[in-house]
């Protein structure tokens, strides 16, 4: 069964920003599935990469946010299957195979899972703050949103959803993925998929409390967009409520992670302290969203 599924046609789009890690992933997508069309979407030394390791390039000549290298290489993409890789996501081994298979059982979009045993304190931290749901060690299960760290889908699925969104700077992965709910799809999270997620620009306190102030300030759009699938409160249309009790909203978020991950909560305690910082970047990053959604000349 492996060697006929390491036959079929499958495309994997690469964004990068000149991750360090970028070679890595490209060599290890390669010998996961040699058979795939492997496209880089980014610029400068990246080319060098694409040369060196014979895989297309896509040239998007300057830093492009990641919804508009998607939409650019899914356009020219040859085949049905499209896989969305990180350049800082490495496949593990038996990846391919099991992304592969989630096309072959039919699903129409995605995600395998997230190891984070990897990185130096920081990015542990960004990493189990972000993907706690989506670690090697949580059951397969249908989701509500999924990640585009390690994304499957179908290029029909694709057209049917339409572009991502590229006004999002971060958050474009949980919009698409909820517009696909809405339009009746059902995305899937299959962990027997794995790569190790090592996020080197996220390794200072400061790179990761800015990045959950930018996912705040973005996700509070998305949350308005679907707040009827996902129950936006009503709170959020108050900026300065928001501010004043992000110490307070932060704990929700918090919790919430122990419960739903209630193992890997255990073997990752020492985080927590930090996690509860992150929600509170994230409730600035709200407040700021919905301050300038009422004063749109701030």
């Amino acid at each position: 069964m492996n060697g006929k599924l390491n036959t079929m046609p499958i495309t994997i789009i690469i964004p990068t920003i000149g991750e360090p890690t970028l070679e890595s992933v490209v060599q290890t997508a390669k010998n996961e599935l040699p058979q795939a069309e492997i496209i880089i979407v980014g610029f400068g030394k990246s080319k060098l990469v694409a040369d060196k390791n014979s895989v297309s390039f896509l040239d998007t000549e300057i830093k492009t946010p990641k919804s508009i290298g998607i939409n650019r290489a899914v356009s020219i993409a040859k085949y049905d299957w499209i896989i969305i890789l990180d350049a800082d996501a490495i496949p593990q081994k038996g990846w391919g195979v099991n992304m592969l298979s989630a096309f072959v059982q039919g699903y129409d979009v995605f995600s395998g899972s997230v190891d984070i045993s990897q990185g130096n304190f920081w990015m542990k931290l960004y990493n189990f703050s972000y993907f706690h749901e989506f670690l090697p060690e949580n059951p397969a299960k249908d989701k509500l949103y999924l990640p585009a760290i390690s994304l499957g889908f179908t290029k029909n699925t694709y057209h049917k959803a339409g572009n991502w969104d590229e006004t999002l700077v971060r958050s474009q992965d949980y919009e698409w993925t909820l517009r696909l709910v809405k339009n009746g799809f059902q995305p899937r999270f299959e962990p027997s998929a794995s790569i190790l997620h090592l996020p080197t620009t996220q390794n200072t306190f400061r790179k990761v409390w800015s990045s959950w102030v930018r996912n705040g300030y973005d996700n509070y759009k998305v949350r308005k967009e679907y707040s009827e699938i996902l129950q936006t409160p009503k709170l959020f249309d108050y900026p300065n409520l928001v501010l004043v009790l992000s110490p307070l909203l932060a704990i929700v978020p918090t919790i919430r992670i122990l419960k739903t991950s209630p193992k890997n909560s255990f073997s990752h305690f020492y985080l927590f302290p930090f996690v509860y910082l992150t929600k509170i970047a994230w409730c600035i990053g709200v407040f700021t969203a919905s301050r300038k959604k009422k004063n749109p000349h701030l």
